[in-house]
């Protein structure tokens, strides 16, 4: 069985007097009475299982080391500054570890504490939120999107899409049903298709220039590339069919690329 945690951030107050080292333990050391953070329940009690873990004075490897705790010793952890975790040993000492050290921790019963930073296979936040850009029927375009998986396989999309043309705008607004028949590959095909609204705004300048409203269906597909389990990498192609009140509807092409953060 393994357990994964997350703690957050936290600031130390150190006094100006003294070198690093010193002031650190000295300030630690006038608070090991009833307000010793080894009697906080919010942390984490870990037993080292590698042959020592070495704290350092602040959160950075710029800093000094003034300590390194043993194998089998216990160590208490608190809370969290990027990737470095604030520890305090049973004897009152408190400094830095890096996530990359906490390595072949257990608790208290045995069971191994997992701290690693998870990889792309581990993605599962549901929400995405996205910018892309690429070209829409010869113009520059630029797209704001959000999302939501609902299974492992379909998700749903709203997206905001502007093209900037010589002698025209273009605004789309988006709802797209997402396909991914193989969700767990690191570059995973999707496959879309969904429904909007195009607004083309005319340069008033030109002669007999009128802005138009259509609606507009959409079929399209790409690649999402899982950079980490918080980022993915996006290309995509989108063909709009536009539901005109002419003879004929018009057919618009859009390639992009972008990047999507999870949530």
């Amino acid at each position: 069985m393994t357990f994964s945690y997350d703690i957050s951030h936290a600031q130390i107050a150190i006094s100006p007097s003294h070198n690093a080292i010193s002031r650190v333990q000295e300030t630690y050391s006038q608070t090991q009475d009833t307000s010793s953070l080894w009697n906080d329940r919010a942390s984490i009690v870990a037993i080292v299982g590698s042959p020592f873990i070495e704290l350092y004075v602040y959160p950075g490897r710029g800093y000094a080391r003034f300590h390194a705790v043993e194998k089998n010793e216990r160590i208490r952890l608190f809370k969290s500054r990027t990737d470095w975790y604030k520890v305090e040993t049973q004897d009152g000492k408190v400094g830095w570890v890096p996530r990359r050290d906490l390595v072949n921790l257990y608790d208290t019963d045995g069971y191994p504490l997992d701290f690693r930073t998870p990889s792309w296979s581990e993605a599962k936040d549901p929400w995405q939120l996205g910018l892309m850009a690429g070209e829409m029927d010869g113009a520059t375009m630029y797209t704001l999107q959000t999302g939501y998986r609902f299974t492992p396989n379909i998700s749903g999309e709203l997206k905001y899409t502007q093209a900037f043309g010589d002698t025209y705008n273009t605004k789309l607004t988006s709802v797209m049903l997402v396909h991914q028949p193989f969700p767990h590959w690191r570059v995973s095909p999707f496959f879309t298709l969904g429904a909007g609204t195009m607004k083309v705004f005319r340069d008033a300048v030109l002669a007999e220039a009128e802005d138009e409203k259509d609606n507009a269906v959409s079929v399209g597909g790409g690649l999402m590339v899982y950079v980490t389990y918080k980022v993915i990498a996006r290309l995509e192609y989108n063909q709009h069919t536009l539901l005109t009140t002419r003879d004929n509807n018009q057919e618009v092409e859009e390639w992009k690329a972008g990047f999507s953060v999870l949530f």
